[in-house]
C-alpha cells in the first residue's frame, strides 16, 4: 500500500474571508476548499505548513490520518468560554515515542485540545471525499456546553492503554469529579469519536456505575433576563451589533456564573483505585458478551423461522438460478443451497439435505460448472 496523508481543517464560527481563502489556496497545489473547510491530501509529500499555526490563524477544528495508524485531532476554543482549569486534568500520555497524547494547553487567546494516537499494527485508506470531522466535530459543541464526555471518553482510553502495557498500578486512584454525568449516553458525535479511536465499550460501561443521569432542565429566561443587572444586558447589545461570535454561550456562561455566586460550594466526589475499576470492567464485559450472545440467539432463531417459511419459494427459486445456466446464477443458488444447509442443520434433517443435494447432482450431471460449486458443500 503506498502511503496517504490527509489533512482536514474546518471553520465552524464563522466563514472564512476571501483574503484568508487566497493564502490558504496558496499553501498547496493539492487543497480543497471551501469558506469553511480546507482538505490537503498527500501521497508523496507532506503538508509544509504548521498544522497549529494554521488552525490558529483559519479554523477551528482539525483532523490528519495517515495510513500507516496516526490519527490525531485538534479543537481551537476562545479561552474565555471553557473552564480551562477543570480540563486540564484530562491532560494524559501514552509512549512517549509515539507522541501519544490528550494535550490541553493555551496559546494565544485560545484554548486548544489535541488528540494523537499512533497504532503501529493498523492501516487504513480514505477517500478524498470522505470525512470523519464532519461526524466528530459535534463533540467541540459539547465541550463548550461544558459536557466533558468526549474529554472522559480518551482519557479513559488512555488509562485502559497504559493497563494493557503494564503501566498502571492496581492502586493507583481516579478521581470520580473527573467521570461526567450522562456517560450510560453514547450517541452522535462520541459514538464516532469512540469508533475513530477504537476506545473499548468496557471501560465506558464500567465508569458509567459512578455517572449520574442529568436529564435537560427547561429554562426560563424571561426570568433570567429580567434578574440580570442592566450593565450586563448593555454589554451584550453592544457585543451584538459589533457582530461578535458565540453570544449565546458567552451569555450563559455570566448566567452561569452569577448562580455559583449564589449557590453553594461543590463538594468533591472522592476517589476510587484502578483495582475497583477494573472489577467493574470484567463484570461489563461479562454482562456485554452475554447480551451479544442472546442477541446472536435471536437473530439465529428469526433467520430459521424466514428460511423454513420461505422454504417452498427458496426451492423454486434454485431451480430457476440453475435454469439460467450462467456463473452468476449458479453463485447465487449456491448461497440458496447453503441458507438449506443451515435449515437442514437446526432441523437436525442434514441426512435430508445431502439427498436433495445428490439429487440435484445428477439431474444435472452435464452443468459442470454447477457441479464443482455443489462439490464445496462437503469442505
Amino acid at each position: 500500500m503506498s502511503e496517504f496523508q490527509y489533512y482536514e481543517f474546518q471553520s465552524i464560527d464563522r466563514n472564512l474571508s476571501k483574503k484568508e481563502m487566497e493564502e490558504i489556496d496558496a499553501m498547496s497545489s493539492r487543497v480543497s476548499l471551501t469558506p469553511r473547510r480546507a482538505v490537503f491530501t498527500y501521497s508523496y509529500s507532506d503538508f509544509r505548513y504548521d498544522v497549529e499555526s494554521v488552525l490558529l490563524n483559519y479554523f477551528d477544528a482539525f483532523l490528519y490520518m495517515a495510513n500507516w495508524g496516526t490519527k490525531r485531532l485538534m479543537f481551537k476554543f476562545p479561552e474565555e468560554l471553557v473552564d480551562f482549569d477543570f480540563i486540564k486534568q484530562y491532560n494524559a500520555t501514552f509512549d512517549d515515542a509515539f507522541e501519544n497524547c490528550l494535550k490541553i494547553y493555551k496559546k494565544q487567546n485560545f484554548v486548544l485540545i489535541e488528540i494523537n494516537i499512533s497504532y503501529e499494527d493498523e492501516s487504513w485508506w480514505l477517500d478524498e471525499d470522505q470525512s470523519w470531522l464532519y461526524e466528530i466535530i459535534e463533540i467541540r459543541r459539547d465541550i463548550l456546553n461544558k459536557d466533558y464526555r468526549s474529554l472522559f471518553l480518551i482519557w479513559l482510553h488512555f488509562l485502559n492503554l497504559k493497563y494493557d502495557c503494564e503501566e498502571l498500578g492496581p492502586k493507583e486512584k481516579i478521581k470520580l469529579d473527573l467521570i461526567p454525568d450522562n456517560l450510560n449516553n453514547i450517541s452522535g458525535g462520541l459514538r464516532a469519536l469512540l469508533e475513530f479511536y477504537d476506545i473499548n465499550v468496557d471501560w465506558i460501561n464500567a465508569a458509567s456505575k459512578h455517572s449520574s443521569t442529568i436529564l435537560e432542565e427547561d429554562v426560563d429566561y424571561t426570568k433570567v433576563v429580567k434578574s440580570l443587572p442592566q450593565k450586563v444586558k448593555d454589554e451584550f447589545l453592544l457585543k451584538m451589533l459589533s457582530g461578535e461570535n458565540n453570544l449565546v454561550l458567552k451569555l450563559k456562561n455570566v448566567i452561569d456564573d452569577l448562580g455559583k455566586k449564589k449557590g453553594k460550594k461543590k463538594l468533591s466526589k472522592g476517589e476510587i483505585t484502578i483495582e475497583e475499576l477494573l472489577s467493574d470492567v470484567k463484570s461489563a464485559e461479562k454482562k456485554r458478551e452475554s447480551k451479544e450472545e442472546e442477541e446472536r440467539e435471536e437473530a439465529y432463531l428469526k433467520k430459521m423461522k424466514s428460511l423454513a417459511k420461505n422454504e417452498r419459494t427458496t426451492l423454486k427459486e434454485i431451480e430457476s438460478l440453475i435454469s439460467h445456466g450462467s456463473g452468476k446464477s449458479y453463485d447465487n443458488a449456491l448461497s440458496n443451497i447453503l441458507d438449506l444447509k443451515e435449515l437442514a442443520i437446526y432441523r437436525k434433517k442434514l441426512g435430508d439435505f445431502e439427498k436433495y443435494v445428490e439429487k440435484l447432482k445428477k439431474t444435472y450431471s452435464r452443468k459442470l460448472a454447477l457441479i464443482r460449486r455443489l462439490e464445496t458443500l462437503n469442505q
